[in-house]
């Protein structure tokens, strides 16, 4: 692999950079003035066509109001790295799930998210018990 081809993690980082942009509702050209580069670079930055380099990233995340470590989640306790990138692109890439996460979070009780996750879990053993999960 050479020094400019893209990685998975770069396309992963990709999807975060966008997720994140648009939980703050800014469009590309927003974010784009704030790094002083062009929608278009926004748009392959995000499709992981291009990489981001790390000083870009940390404008990025500055503009994104997060820190860099917010591009590196860390894989659950009892997976692996790969499995917990596996996993994160396949829940950042269903629109659903993504209504569902940005909803889980503006909950501010704790106690509420707790009853929620509980819920869920509950339905979707329910449903595994009946062969229609």
């Amino acid at each position: 692999m050479n020094a400019k081809s893209v990685s998975q993690q770069d396309i992963e980082i990709g999807k975060l950079v966008r997720t994140r942009r648009l939980d703050l509702k800014m469009s590309q050209t927003d974010l784009g003035d704030a790094l002083g580069v062009t929608f278009q670079q926004i748009q392959k930055y995000e499709k992981g066509a291009n990489r981001i380099g790390a000083g870009r990233l940390m404008e990025v995340a500055k503009a994104l109001n997060v820190s860099v470590s917010f591009f590196y989640p860390q894989p659950a306790k009892g997976h692996d790295e790969k499995e917990g990138h596996a996993l994160l692109s396949e829940l950042l890439s269903a629109r659903l799930n993504l209504r569902l996460l940005r909803a889980f979070v503006r909950i501010e009780d704790r106690s509420v998210q707790e009853q929620f996750v509980g819920l869920v879990e509950k339905a979707a053993s329910a449903m595994e018990k009946t062969g229609r999960s």
